[in-house]
């Protein structure tokens, strides 16, 4: 997920405009899979967008996501999470 930081209106999916839907992967690499999820839980709750609730019991998992974008449109944005684990 690219982050756009413009002070207080930092916005999210700017890699998505006029698009349904986006995809992102994530590696996990070293650090463990439950700090992983609990930033990217940080930064979803400060811009009040749903948070991810999954857990890492394979090595390659993926999560749909439906977002609501106030400053993009399509505003409706499903955002499907692929993440895999290289540990």
């Amino acid at each position: 997920m690219r982050v756009l930081n413009n002070g207080p209106k930092s916005r999210y999916g700017q890699n998505g405009k006029r698009a349904p839907s986006g995809m992102m992967i994530g590696y996990i690499v070293s650090m463990e899979s439950t700090v992983i999820l609990g930033k990217v839980n940080k930064y979803l709750s400060a811009d009040k967008f749903p948070l991810l609730s999954f857990s890492f019991t394979q090595k390659i998992i993926s999560y749909e996501q439906e977002l609501i974008r106030k400053h993009v449109k399509p505003e409706r944005f499903k955002l499907i999470h692929l993440w895999v684990n290289l540990k």
